[in-house]
């Protein structure tokens, strides 16, 4: 994350803890867009506040005035697209660079419309299944209390178990 611009999509809880965690790794931009453009820029104040040298910008889903053409990865945080409204895309991608990673929260369907358009694109797309599992995991290691419980020694294992139930 490290000099990079990104474009969070989205500013409920997934959307704090997404934006923290990039600001934490050094971004340089981040902009966060939101169908309420009021929360965007309270997220977007909360980031400033916590890591003035990062660059905080909000705006609306519409993206209006989003260097797209400068962002490096773009990190979906809503709920648009998830089962059972598989059809929906928060955006579609015009405008963006040759070289884009994209990330999904979303995690049923494990790829869904907006990561379809990404890969259509040729985009380097990581769904939210990852996410679910890392989640789970570190949970499992704060209740077990044991300092040496490892949580990538099974994350192979069960992601291919959880691909299962969730599609």
């Amino acid at each position: 994350m490290k000099d990079r611009n990104i474009l969070v999509l989205g500013a409920g809880g997934v959307a704090n803890a997404i934006s923290i965690s990039v600001a934490t790794e050094g971004a340089k931009k981040i902009f966060i867009c939101n169908r309420t453009v009021s929360k965007a820029e309270r997220l977007a104040d909360k980031i400033g506040r916590f890591f003035p040298n990062v660059l905080v910008e909000f705006r609306s889903l519409a993206l209006e005035g989003v260097p797209k053409d400068e962002i490096d990865m773009v990190i979906n945080c809503t709920s648009i697209g998830m089962y059972p409204d598989t059809d929906k895309s928060p955006i579609d991608f015009t405008g963006f660079p040759k070289k884009l990673v994209v990330y999904d929260t979303i995690y049923k369907p494990q790829k869904t419309k907006f990561m379809k358009l990404a890969e259509k694109k040729g985009y380097h797309i990581i769904g939210g299944l990852s996410m679910l599992i890392n989640q789970a995991l570190y949970s499992q290691k704060i209740w077990s209390e044991k300092e040496s419980f490892n949580v990538f020694k099974n994350f192979e294992k069960i992601r291919r178990i959880l691909k299962k139930y969730v599609e």
